[in-house]
């Protein structure tokens, strides 16, 4: 759920996009400000190199997925 919200609002990078299979760490693309916002909404991701990391677990819900797709 998390690839296919990430891949529709256009933040994955175009490797990404073309791997068969992938972890639940992503790279999406977005600013150190983004980071600072998204930290204040209580969502746990870090600014690495030009984006954002975020990743999913087994305990997140999706409903918290969704949450997340739709501060994005």
């Amino acid at each position: 759920q998390l690839q296919k919200g990430l891949e529709a609002s256009g933040r994955l990078w175009p490797l990404t996009l073309q791997r068969e299979a992938h972890s639940g760490i992503f790279n999406i693309s977005g600013t150190e400000e983004d980071v600072a916002n998204l930290q204040k909404k209580g969502v746990h991701c870090s600014y690495r190199g030009t984006g954002i990391r975020l990743s999913a677990h087994f305990y997140n819900t999706e409903e918290e997925i969704e949450q997340l797709l739709q501060l994005l």
